[in-house]
C-alpha cells in the first residue's frame, strides 16, 4: 500500500510539474487611470516571470528610480500610433537613467524613452544581454560620461525601426556607447547627437566585436572636438553598413532631393508633393508617361498603354501603380503630352 501510494503520489508531482512547464504565458497590464493590473512600470515587472508580456497603456509614466527587470526575459509593450510613434512614453526628468536591463533576451517595444540622465547610459544600459529593442524612440537624454542615449557592456542587443534623437554625452558617444559589444540596428535613424567623439555611436573596448548597420541613416551628428566621424570604433572594435545604410555627417546626403533644393523628397512629399505612383519621388522631378524613356511622351508611349489595358499586375503602363492599366493612367499620359521639362 505504502509503494502505491507513494507511486501515485509521484505522478501527481510530475503532473503538477507538467502542468506548470506549459502554462501559457501571462499578459499584465498598465495604466495610469487605475483600470488595469498596475499604474506603476516596475510593480508590473516585479510580479512578472520569464515569458509574460506586459502592455502598457498611452501616457507618460515618471518612475521614481531606475526601472529594472531583474534578469527576467519578458516583453514590455507600448501603445503605438498609427504610423508606429509611441504613444507610451518613460520619462527620466532629467534625473535618472529609466531602464536597465541585465541578463535578460527580453524584448521592449513601442515606448519612447526620454529625459533621462546619468554618467553611463542616460536612459537605459544594457549589461550582459540579448534584448530586442523595436520602434522605440530615444530622444533628450544624457549622459555626464559615455553613452547619452544607451549605453551596453558585453551586449548583443537587436535595434528594429528606433529612433535615437538630440541625445548628448560629455565624453563619448551621443546617441549610444557600445563597450565590449556587438550591435545590430536595423532601419534606425540616428541624427543630432552631440558628444566629444562619436557623437552617433562610439564603439570601446578591446575586442573584435562586429557592430552591423542595416538600411540605417546615422546622419546630422556633432562631434564637439571637431573630429569628423559619427561611428567612432575603438580597441579593434568593427562596423560594416549595408548599400541601403548612409553614414554622413550631414542629413540631406542620406535622404534622396531629386531637384536639389535642400528639402529631402520625403518632407517634400509630407508638406503636399504630388506622388501618384508612390515611388517616394515628387511627380514634378519626373516624366510619368515618357514610357519609352526617349525624353518626350507621344504616340509611343500611348502605344504601350493601350497594348498593356487592362493588366493588372507589373505593367510598365501602370503608371500610377494601382494595379490596374486603365482610364486613369491614360489622363496622367496625355496631361504630361509633349517634352519632357
Amino acid at each position: 500500500m505504502t509503494q502505491i501510494r507513494f507511486g501515485f503520489a509521484l505522478l501527481v508531482m510530475v503532473a503538477v510539474f507538467a502542468q506548470a512547464r506549459i502554462a501559457p504565458a501571462d499578459t499584465i497590464t498598465v495604466c495610469l487611470d487605475g483600470s488595469c493590473d498596475f499604474t506603476d512600470v516596475q510593480s508590473a515587472i516585479n510580479a512578472s516571470v520569464t515569458g509574460d508580456t506586459i502592455e502598457i497603456a498611452a501616457g507618460t509614466y515618471s518612475p521614481s528610480a531606475t526601472l529594472s527587470l531583474a534578469g527576467k526575459s519578458i516583453t514590455m509593450r507600448g501603445r503605438v500610433d498609427k504610423a508606429g510613434a509611441p504613444l507610451t512614453v518613460f520619462d527620466g526628468g532629467g534625473v535618472r537613467q529609466i531602464l536597465a536591463i541585465s541578463a535578460s533576451s527580453s524584448i521592449i517595444e513601442g515606448i519612447r524613452f526620454q529625459n533621462g540622465r546619468a554618467a553611463a547610459g542616460g536612459a537605459m544600459t544594457i549589461g550582459g544581454s540579448a534584448p530586442q529593442i523595436v520602434r522605440c524612440v530615444f530622444a533628450s537624454n544624457h549622459a555626464t560620461q559615455f553613452g547619452g542615449g544607451v549605453h551596453s557592456y558585453q551586449a548583443s542587443p537587436t535595434y528594429l525601426q528606433c529612433r535615437f534623437q538630440n541625445n548628448s554625452a560629455l565624453i563619448n558617444g551621443g546617441g549610444l556607447y557600445p563597450v565590449l559589444s556587438s550591435s545590430t540596428f536595423v532601419e534606425c535613424q540616428i541624427s543630432g547627437n552631440t558628444a566629444p567623439n562619436g557623437s552617433g555611436m562610439f564603439l570601446a573596448g578591446s575586442c573584435s566585436c562586429q557592430t552591423q548597420l542595416i538600411a540605417t541613416i546615422i546622419c546630422g551628428n556633432t562631434n564637439t572636438s571637431g573630429s569628423t566621424s559619427p561611428v567612432f570604433a575603438a580597441g579593434g572594435n568593427q562596423w560594416s553598413a549595408d548599400t541601403a545604410t548612409c553614414v554622413s555627417t550631414v542629413c540631406i546626403t542620406c535622404f534622396p532631393d531629386c531637384d536639389a533644393d535642400g528639402q529631402p523628397d520625403v518632407e517634400e512629399i509630407m508638406n503636399g508633393a504630388v506622388d501618384i505612383n508612390n515611388d517616394g519621388v515628387p511627380d514634378d522631378c519626373q516624366c510619368l508617361g515618357d514610357l519609352f524613356a526617349d525624353g518626350q511622351v507621344n504616340g509611343a508611349d500611348l502605344g504601350i498603354v493601350l497594348s498593356e489595358w487592362g493588366a493588372s499586375t507589373n505593367s510598365l503602363a501602370d503608371i500610377n501603380r494601382d494595379g490596374t492599366v486603365n482610364g486613369v493612367d491614360l489622363s496622367i499620359m496625355l496631361s504630361a503630352w509633349g517634352p519632357c521639362q
